[in-house]
This record gives C-alpha cells, structure tokens and sequence, in this order.
C-alpha cells in the first residue's frame, strides 16, 4: 500500500501557490507505481468571487516504481496557480496503486 507521509505546498512570489511536494511510502511487500490526483480549490470570502472568479487546479502525475519499504518525493506542479491571500484553500489528494 501506497501512503503520503507529508504533503508541503510550495510557493511562488506573492503568495501563489504553484505546486505540492508529496512524500510517499511504499508498505507493501512488492514494487509499485502510483498514480496521483491533486485538485485545489480556492475559496473566496466574497460570494460574487466564488461565482464569478473562482479558481481550481485539476493535476495528475504518475509515480516511478517504488520498491517495497522504501519512501519517494514526488513534486506535482499545479496547472494553474492559486492566490492564496484570497480566502481558503482546500486540497484533495487521491493516489490509486498501479
């Protein structure tokens, strides 16, 4: 089984959030990919920004093999870059075993 350990989101200047690092383990006893989901959705405290303005960022990568017991750092680079002084952000991070 695949797991994150950590996930760090990595920021540009003025606080624009272009991607996520993510630190996987492997605990199952035989080599595997995974492939990887990230979305990220901005939420605004303005209702007419939600409606009008809002922005999220669908990702996906696909792994290198990692080996039974051993960890891995993947970056996901997002698609679009999210303002975080805007309001909240909320992450979803899927990974599905190859």
């Amino acid at each position: 089984m695949i797991v994150v350990t950590k996930v760090e989101p990595e920021y540009a200047l003025r606080n624009q959030l272009i991607g996520i690092r993510l630190n996987l383990e492997n605990r199952g006893v035989e080599e595997k990919r995974a492939e990887i989901l990230v979305y990220i959705s901005e939420k605004s405290q303005r209702v007419a920004n939600n409606i009008f303005d809002k922005r999220d960022s669908l990702n996906t990568l696909t792994t290198e093999v990692i080996s039974a017991d051993k960890s891995a750092s993947v970056y996901v680079p997002l698609k679009n870059g999210i303002l975080v002084d805007r309001g909240v952000i909320s992450y979803t991070i899927e990974i599905k075993q190859l």
